[in-house]
């Protein structure tokens, strides 16, 4: 019975404590506004979370977006690095072309946004991006990058919202099968002795 306790009591306070790891980050870009046509634009971030902790969701978030004309594009990508904070690259190729194409993984092309009414963006990636995310930012630096194929404003800050969760760590998962373990040992004695009463 006091094994049969152990593994009870040790997997839940393995799982809490493994849990007790999962964080949010916010990173907050430099003022990004007016993002020219003629220009592209990179935003290097440094990762915070630990080696213990995975992407599990992310939110880009952009207040205030304002084109200066209309049916113009902002695309929007994840790169693998970029030089930390933003910089400026000249894009001398006019017309709806993204820039960084290839380069990494588009989040977004945005059309049509109005000069008024300012539009708020509150863009979730999706699966597929979140492990993009996690394998750019395991060198502890990724980017996201902008390619206004017009001029575009922002009224507030551009920010990226980043939850994880904990990664079990080995040590962790041993104990974890040495409690399971233990479950399943009691398991067949009760099986065993309910056999041998039949």
């Amino acid at each position: 019975m006091t094994r049969l306790r152990f593994g009870f009591v040790l997997v839940p306070l393995l799982m809490l404590s493994t849990a007790g790891l999962a964080d949010y980050y916010e990173y907050v870009a430099p003022d990004l506004s007016p993002m020219y046509h003629s220009k592209a634009y990179t935003w290097g971030i440094d990762r915070t979370w630990s080696d213990l902790e995975v992407v599990q969701a992310a939110t880009l978030y952009i207040t205030g977006l304002r084109d200066s004309t209309y049916n113009d594009r902002l695309y929007i990508s994840l790169l693998d690095e970029a030089p930390l904070g933003v910089t400026e690259l000249d894009d001398p190729v006019y017309g709806n072309v993204d820039y960084f194409a290839g380069q990494g993984t588009l989040l977004l092309t945005l059309a049509n946004i109005p000069s008024y009414p300012a539009t708020n963006i509150a863009y979730q990636l999706t699966a597929d991006e979140i492990e993009a995310l996690n394998s750019y930012a395991s060198n502890w630096r990724f980017a996201v990058a902008f390619d206004p194929d017009c001029q575009y404003y922002t009224d507030c800050a551009i920010k990226l919202g980043v939850c994880t969760s904990a990664i079990p760590e080995p040590t962790a998962m041993a104990f974890l099968a040495v409690g399971g373990g233990l479950l399943a040992l009691r398991r067949n004695r009760r099986n065993r002795k309910v056999a041998a009463v039949a």
